[in-house]
C-alpha cells in the first residue's frame, strides 16, 4: 500500500511538472535576436528567416520584422553620414519612398506609419531606425492593418530593446 501511495505521489508530481513546463510554450518569453550588429528583443513566438531583400528577417504568426542595414558610405551620397540624426535618416527614407507619411514620436522613438495592401490585404508598417557604428538600421514592423491597435503596445516595446553596435 505504501509503495501505491509513493507511485501515485510520483505520478502527480511528473505530470505537474510536464503541465508546468508546457505553460512556457504557451506563453510568449523574451528572445533576442541578433544578427549584422543589431539586436532587437521579440518574443519566443518569433523565428528567423532569410529573406533576400533585407539584412534581417523575423516573423510570428501576427508580425514580420524586416531589417535593412544602411552603411554611411552608401547614405553619404543622399546628404546622411555618421553625423547624422536618427530623424534625418527617417526624413531620407520617407521622401526616397516617397511615402505620404510624417515623421512622429511614439513612446521617445521617432517612427512614421504607412499601409499596403496585396492579394487582398492591407497591411500597416511601423518603420523607425537606430544608429549604430558604421550604419544606420531601418526596422519595420508590419501587422494585419486590422490588429494593428491591438499590437501596438508590443511594437514599441520591441523596438524600445533595439541595441546597434
Amino acid at each position: 500500500m505504501k509503495n501505491i501511495k509513493y507511485f501515485l505521489s510520483f505520478i502527480a508530481l511528473s505530470l505537474m511538472l510536464v503541465v508546468l513546463s508546457g505553460c512556457s510554450f504557451m506563453f510568449a518569453t523574451p528572445k533576442t535576436f541578433t544578427d549584422q550588429g543589431l539586436s532587437i528583443t521579440l518574443t519566443n513566438k518569433f523565428y528567423e528567416k532569410q529573406h533576400i531583400s533585407v539584412t534581417s528577417y523575423y516573423e510570428s504568426n501576427q508580425m514580420i520584422v524586416l531589417v535593412i542595414k544602411e552603411n554611411f558610405s552608401q547614405l553619404s551620397q543622399l546628404g546622411v553620414n555618421k553625423n547624422s540624426t536618427i530623424e534625418q535618416y527617417l526624413n531620407l527614407v520617407i521622401r526616397a519612398n516617397k511615402h505620404s507619411s510624417s515623421l512622429e514620436k511614439e513612446n521617445g522613438i521617432p517612427c512614421f506609419t504607412y499601409e499596403y495592401s496585396e492579394n487582398g490585404k492591407d497591411f500597416k508598417y511601423v518603420a523607425t531606425a537606430t544608429k549604430g557604428s558604421d550604419a544606420f538600421y531601418l526596422v519595420q514592423f508590419c501587422v494585419i492593418e486590422d490588429t494593428y491597435d491591438d499590437l501596438k503596445d508590443d511594437i514599441f516595446e520591441y523596438a524600445s530593446t533595439m541595441e546597434a553596435e
